[in-house]
């Protein structure tokens, strides 16, 4: 089996918070075997593959190729909130901006009335 294999196989494992003996008892297997095919003693067939996958809550061809799509649900929808979030605060600093501004010109206005009152 490929060392990315066994690495996804393990990171999502991880990511998802299940142990080994959890996955195991998933798969109708001893954690030892479990752990003989994360180590990449036991040469995976095609099924044990899809079955683990399943287990995973994913694919097959996702826990063959190299990709980082193993976040899970809760941390997308609190990165698309958290976007948002920057995004609003992005609009509010540029409304603060803009009044600053408009602040600063007015004290130029007023700074050159009492210069031409004073004079």
């Amino acid at each position: 089996m490929s060392e990315i294999v066994r690495k996804n196989i393990i990171k999502l494992r991880q990511i998802r918070g299940i142990s080994q003996v959890q996955l195991a008892a998933k798969l109708n297997i001893s954690a030892p075997a479990l752990s003989k095919i994360e180590t990449g003693v036991t040469i995976l067939t095609l099924d044990r593959l899809m079955e683990i996958a399943r287990a995973l809550g994913t694919t097959a061809s996702e826990l063959i190729g190299e990709t980082e799509k193993f976040l899970p649900n809760k941390y997308v929808e609190e990165i698309k909130v958290l976007k948002e979030v920057i995004n609003n605060k992005d609009a509010e600093i540029l409304i603060l901006h803009k009044k600053l501004l408009s602040l600063y010109e007015d004290s130029i206005r007023l700074r050159k009335i009492t210069e031409c009152i004073s004079a």
